[in-house]
């Protein structure tokens, strides 16, 4: 978690210092609030997106700041604990990413495939993660297919990053019953993601920038961030 500054009386954010400004700026960008510029000055974007992290977290006064708001607007850019797994994120990289070992099966189109190999080759993205270990096994072509464009997708995602990049959630089958019914994840073209790095501001950019990244989940105070390849316009969406 980044550092609070520190406020020993309560002010309008209109009222405080140019840094502290650029400072809340910042945390609400990361946080995916705040579509604006980091300059410092107080306009409408940065009170509109004030007022809407503040609801979001049950606050009073849209445009107040206290050290209670300083405290929470640091949190957005810690990476969390939550993925559909309940368990915590790993912050390295895979050991054996790339490699043809770990666990091992057979699915529809691909033929065997193991649990550490790449979907694609230079996808940076492993059967393991999409698959949780291969215990969430595609048995429908079009669920393979739609795997691996995710994988090539991702593989943009991450060579534009220049970073790790950590993944919580991929394939679900229905019968697992997670999420909502017409989740993105249930047909194979989701992921959730984070950086390992921290810089969800930087990652957030570069799945905007990305034409085919067509569903963009704002999970960033929970821990990550969802995209999906969805066959139609692109939706930005809070969790």
């Amino acid at each position: 978690m980044v550092q609070a500054p520190t406020l020993t009386v309560p002010r309008n954010i209109d009222e405080l210092e140019p840094n502290i400004v650029r400072w809340v700026q910042t945390q609400l960008k990361v946080g995916g609030y705040l579509d604006g510029a980091i300059d410092g000055v107080c306009g409408p974007k940065t009170l509109a997106a004030l007022a809407k992290f503040k609801a979001d977290q049950h606050l009073e006064y849209p445009k107040g700041i206290g050290q209670t708001t300083l405290n929470l607007l640091a949190q957005l850019s810690a990476p969390g604990t939550l993925s559909e797994q309940g368990e915590g994120l790993n912050q390295q990289p895979l050991i054996n990413a790339g490699s043809k070992s770990g666990a091992s099966a057979t699915l529809p189109t691909v033929g065997l495939v193991y649990a550490n190999e790449w979907i694609l080759p230079g996808s940076y993205l492993t059967w393991g993660e999409m698959t949780k270990n291969l215990t969430r096994r595609p048995t429908q072509a079009s669920e393979v297919k739609n795997i691996q464009e995710v994988a090539k997708v991702f593989g943009r995602i991450r060579t534009k990053f220049g970073s790790s990049i950590g993944v919580t959630s991929g394939f679900r089958p229905a019968h697992l019953r997670i999420g909502v019914p017409n989740s993105q994840h249930i047909p194979g073209r989701a992921a959730d993601i984070y950086p390992l790095n921290g810089n969800f501001a930087t990652l957030l950019t570069v799945l905007k920038d990305e034409p085919a990244v067509k569903g963009i989940g704002l999970g960033q105070a929970k821990g990550f961030l969802h995209m999906d390849i969805r066959p139609a316009p692109r939706v930005i969406f809070r969790y």
